[in-house]
């Protein structure tokens, strides 16, 4: 095979980088089909443990390759690292009698080759051998996450620049080549068959670990506002929305999201393209108009191409609606009904689907 003549000679990353090119999921699309068909020793040796279903968050969910190897790996360098550091900062932890764990039962079907789709983390199927299960209700809280610390054995990271996320030619940085402050696509190669893959997450690098990145997650390449070529990435919109909640008084953000009027149709309520945001606001329930341009505002002063764009009325003022209080929790279950991938479901800052936006609507308070 390619890849296996590919590692034979090469002795090092920069050769890896130069014989290789930076690939997206198309790459593997129809070798990922063959694995699910039951063909073996595509991608990597024999036969995968699972087909870990992604989130969709920026688009269709994409199956990837788990092996038995990747997940013992998971387990020892992951978990057992954790408890290790639990017990180490916590020696009370050492006479735990029950350690609790919060499941949710996936729904799993199977490939024609037999193989189990679904999430890759662990399930009450598949830990039976560890614990007891006691389900409770519905979860009261969720766990934030907001900076991650890349551990360079689990897989071999790079990292391309913001500003060449579109570009043809780019040049990928490795871990000790990055900046802090900066933003960043990640690239790997794993040990499951992705070689210099895109994996569309955009980072900030919010520090250093010894000399190893700790990231922040910002946003997914496809969740891009684009009506007019502006390209305003999450990221940028969520800034200027921080800078206009902390302009209205006694309001406190809860959620949002954004749709490009034109997969709203004849209710998007504009001639010109333009962004229609909604949000769920705790402590008000009304905005002024004045109120609700400041945010159109916020972003125009953050983002040149948008605010000139806006100048020469190509594209429209933003129109931003309050929503009922729990909508987006509503929205969130009844995204997650269709879908196999609760587990790693990120609520979507830009809705690409008609029906999505028409529920936020059904729900407009203001």
């Amino acid at each position: 095979m390619f890849y296996e003549n590919v590692f034979c000679s090469t002795t090092d990353s920069e050769e890896f980088r130069r014989c290789h090119p930076v690939t997206v999921y198309d790459h593997y699309r129809e070798l990922v089909q063959q694995v699910s068909s039951g063909e073996e020793n595509v991608l990597i040796k024999g036969r995968p443990l699972i087909l870990a279903m992604t989130s969709g968050t920026s688009g269709s969910s994409n199956m990837l390759l788990s092996t038995k190897d990747t997940s013992t790996d998971f387990f020892l360098q992951g978990v057992c690292v954790g408890v290790d550091a639990m017990r180490k900062a916590f020696p009370g932890s050492l006479s735990l009698q029950r350690t609790l764990k919060l499941f949710y039962s996936p729904t799993v079907r199977h490939s024609e080759g037999g193989i189990p789709i679904g999430p890759n983390s662990s399930t009450p199927t598949s830990s039976k051998h560890m614990l007891h299960l006691y389900t409770t209700p519905a979860p009261a809280f969720q766990v934030a996450q907001e900076q991650y610390l890349l551990c360079p054995r689990s897989m071999f990271c790079e990292f391309l620049p913001e500003e060449d996320l579109d570009s043809e030619q780019f040049q990928t940085l490795l871990m000790h080549q990055v900046e802090e402050g900066k933003n960043y696509e990640l690239v790997i190669t794993n040990a499951t068959g992705l070689y210099r893959y895109r994996i569309g997450d955009i980072v900030k690098v919010a520090g250093f670990h010894n000399q190893c990145p700790v990231v922040e997650f910002l946003y997914r390449r496809g969740q891009m506002l684009n009506v007019r070529g502006e390209k305003v990435s999450e990221a940028m919109f969520l800034g200027a929305l921080k800078n206009a909640v902390s302009q209205w008084p006694g309001a406190k953000l809860v959620d949002y999201c954004c749709a490009e009027s034109g997969i709203l149709g004849d209710s998007s309520g504009g001639a010109q393209p333009h962004y229609q945001v909604f949000l769920e606001l705790k402590g008000v329930r009304n905005l002024t108009e004045e109120q609700r341009y400041k945010l159109d505002c916020c972003l125009q002063a953050d983002s040149a191409v948008y605010r000139s764009f806006r100048i020469k009325g190509s594209i429209g003022p933003m129109r931003v609606q309050l929503v009922s209080q729990g909508a987006f929790e509503e929205l969130k279950g009844h995204m997650v009904s269709f879908s196999n991938t609760s587990n790693t479901f990120k609520m979507h800052r830009v809705i690409r689907k008609k029906e999505y936006a028409d529920f936020l609507l059904g729900k407009t308070v203001s």
